[in-house]
């Protein structure tokens, strides 16, 4: 009788032990999927990097930065704005505004509504311009697919949820004069990021 009740113990401590493994194990794949969904589908709102203006005058001033030429996001990581990485752009801020006093031309990812108006005041332009993560590779490191003997890829259309932040597409390789800036220009910019939708329809 002892034996029964013992084994019947044992029994039921490896049936709660099985049970708690299993919950541990679903838990564990639960997390794994999220966390892999994540991976296909990252969020990139706020995820750009910040510069101010204010950072852009002192490089300016210090020679880094030629006043006089379009200012991409490679001028600015070559220059030592931004780190070594850009994984979702560049975010032009507002902050040391008061310096720019002189007409400068940019092409970064996001602009505030304040640097947009510093920059348009001193009489210059901010265009906002769309790269994927293997167009900024082919922007910042031209020399990756040189190595690699492989042409740089052609410059991509944004998504339809993105084109409403944007003004241009990205062009490739990095681009030594800003895009003009007349009302045809503009419309033809336009134009070309929402054809691929009116082909479809």
């Amino acid at each position: 009788m002892l034996e029964v009740e013992a084994s019947s113990k044992v029994a039921s401590r490896s049936t709660k032990l099985r049970a708690i493994i299993g919950d541990c194990f679903l838990l564990g794949q639960k997390k794994e999927t999220n966390e892999m969904r994540e991976g296909r589908e990252p969020s990139t709102k706020g995820t750009e990097h910040p510069v101010g203006l204010g950072k852009v005058a002192k490089l300016i001033n210090a020679g880094k930065i030629d006043s006089s030429e379009l200012i991409t996001m490679k001028t600015l990581k070559e220059a030592g704005a931004v780190g070594k990485q850009i994984k979702d752009g560049v975010k032009l801020m507002g902050r040391g505004a008061e310096l720019i006093k002189w007409p400068i031309h940019l092409e970064v990812s996001r602009v505030t509504t304040r640097a947009k108006a510093a920059v348009e005041a001193a009489g210059g332009s901010v265009w906002k311009v769309h790269y994927t993560k293997l167009g900024f590779r082919a922007l910042l490191k031209p020399e990756w697919f040189e190595k690699k003997r492989r042409l740089l890829p052609r410059a991509a259309r944004p998504p339809p949820k993105l084109r409403d932040k944007v003004d241009s597409i990205g062009r490739l390789p990095a681009p030594t004069k800003p895009i003009p800036f007349t009302p045809e220009e503009r419309a033809a910019a336009a134009a070309a990021m929402v054809a691929p939708l009116a082909a479809a329809s």
